[in-house]
């Protein structure tokens, strides 16, 4: 076991100053911003405080920068969002709500051939090979199925691409091959073709465990509130860089083992595309706060 024998708890002066801009840590004293992305734990049991005397101070503390808050209570956005609306563009992302809710839709921020690969890949792994040792052979066919799925719909009106017609058209394919192939020749996109007409050669109860198993990965977008939110999308991540925003991320505790997959691909979408290039001098710094 690997000791360290000069460790110690830093006074904290040592870290924070009444003239730097980063997260608030004592009564006055701020972390640099440089710091602050260093990563900053809160720990604590119920009642202590961490919100009201930590987190709701930092997050009106906050300026020229933008936020993503995740907020299951609802607590900091009613004790925040009067003030911040002075200086930041306020939205909020409840998958269980979507009257309350801004839009969020996957499908629409596929740019090139690969991100269809990638995001049917990051929902098959996080759903059907989640705590799974089964054949990766279902895993591998059902992510095939759902990429031909999310390839054919983004052929039709940009209302219709999103993951409930997906759902639609995998329903559809169990009860009526010859719509889907209807559909699919009416793309006149030759390589999905040839793609769905492999598949369809698969044998039929093979053919048919692929398709229960790529329609199990899609239950969520069954659930009507979440269809809803994920039908559009109205969060330009580009903004976050640009100006000042913040997002405030509703999903209440009990839904956030159902709902943990939709936020895993909202947040590699969003890192992805921040990654894309390196931020320049006039750039906004961005916090996660969760």
């Amino acid at each position: 076991m690997l000791q360290i024998q000069n460790s110690s708890f830093a006074n904290i002066r040592t870290i924070a100053s009444l003239f730097n801009k980063g997260f608030v840590i004592g009564k006055h004293l701020r972390m640099t911003r440089k710091k602050s992305f260093e990563n900053v734990l809160i720990a604590g049991p119920t009642g202590s405080g961490k919100t009201s005397h930590l987190l709701i101070k930092n997050i009106v503390a906050l300026k020229n920068c933008s936020m993503i808050i995740n907020d299951p209570s609802h607590e900091i956005y009613q004790k925040t969002s009067g003030y911040l609306q002075q200086f930041f563009t306020i939205k909020t992302l409840n998958f269980s709500n979507s009257n309350s809710s801004t839009g969020y839709n996957p499908i629409s921020r596929i740019i090139k051939p690969s991100d269809v690969n990638k995001l049917a890949d990051l929902l098959i792994r996080s759903t059907l090979d989640k705590n799974s040792s089964s054949d990766p052979f279902w895993s591998l066919q059902s992510k095939s199925l759902l990429t031909i799925c999310i390839r054919l719909v983004r052929h039709k009106a940009k209302h219709y691409q999103n993951f409930a017609n997906v759902l639609h058209i995998i329903n559809t394919l169990a009860s009526n091959e010859q719509k889907v192939e209807q559909w699919i020749l009416e793309t006149n996109d030759k390589p999905l073709i040839l793609e769905y007409r492999a598949f369809i050669a698969t044998p039929e109860k093979t053919k048919l465990n692929i398709i229960a198993s790529t329609r199990s990965s899609l239950e969520m977008f069954a659930d009507p509130e979440i269809a809803k939110v994920t039908s559009f999308d109205s969060i330009d991540f580009d903004t976050f860089r640009k100006n000042d925003n913040v997002l405030f991320i509703h999903n209440s505790i009990s839904n956030m083992k159902y709902l943990n997959v939709l936020i895993g691909i909202f947040f590699d979408q969003f890192y992805g595309s921040l990654l894309e290039q390196l931020p320049s001098k006039n750039d906004k710094d961005i916090f996660i706060i969760f």
